[in-house]
């Protein structure tokens, strides 16, 4: 799924939707030029764009967790003192761990149709 295969469905979209691709183009992606070249956006891509940390199974964030992030960190840290000490480390969840491993494969193999890859993304989010 590629923001230029949104692009192309933007013809059908409602005036709602239409103002949300504008903005997310104009922040995230940055504005295309007459000239065919993009102009910079209000963020960097390597700023906001999750997919090589979730392909790589690192640590993320979403705007409503963003509080949480650094009781996590200081987990992490402790958790990971424990284990220079030479204990145990400890398993993730089963229910996390099933949840990386789907949004994992949903980049890796992304389904054909973007109507579908969105789908099973949203099927993946819980807000």
């Amino acid at each position: 799924m590629s923001y230029q295969d949104l692009f192309f469905l933007s013809e059908d979209l409602t005036l709602d939707l239409q103002d949300f691709l504008n903005y997310f183009e104009d922040t995230y992606i940055g504005r295309l030029r007459a000239s065919g070249v993009r102009a910079n956006p209000k963020f960097a891509v390597e700023l906001w764009n999750m997919d090589s940390r979730t392909d790589h199974a690192m640590l993320r964030s979403n705007n409503h967790v963003e509080g949480k992030l650094k009781t996590e960190e200081s987990s992490l840290q402790l958790d990971l003192a424990a284990i220079n000490a030479g204990q145990e480390a400890k398993i993730q969840q089963k229910r996390y761990a099933d949840h990386n491993k789907r949004l994992i494969n949903l980049i890796k193999y992304p389904h054909p149709n973007i109507e579908q890859q969105i789908a099973a993304t949203a099927h993946n989010i819980h807000l």
